[in-house]
């Protein structure tokens, strides 16, 4: 398990993290927390590479856009209030309402 804070703050489009993101060893799992214009305006950075896996978590009190940066739609309104904890977990294109444990 690899876990990057904050990618924005991670510099570089090359290295062994660059490879790592595009084409992740057998066994490794890479979480990586980022803010969406980060990711959005980086497509030289590394983490454009975790981009196209198309999985992750959005928050729900984040807006719609921000679940289109993993390829997926969430409803503009969530069917629960926005909580602490409460996400979309996204992966290939599909949605799912989940509760994150603290």
């Amino acid at each position: 398990l690899l876990a990057v804070d904050d990618v924005g703050k991670v510099p570089g489009p090359a290295g062994r993290l660059a490879g790592w993101a595009a084409c992740p060893p057998a066994g490794l799992v890479i979480v990586a927390a980022a803010r969406p214009g980060t990711v959005r305006a980086g497509h030289a950075h590394w983490a454009a590479a975790l981009r196209r896996h198309r999985r992750g978590v959005v928050l729900s009190a984040c807006d719609e856009l921000e679940a289109e940066l993993l390829g997926a739609r969430v409803p503009r309104h969530a069917p629960l209030p926005p909580r602490p904890g409460l996400c979309w977990l996204v992966g290939d294109g599909e949605t799912r309402l989940a509760q994150a444990a603290s």
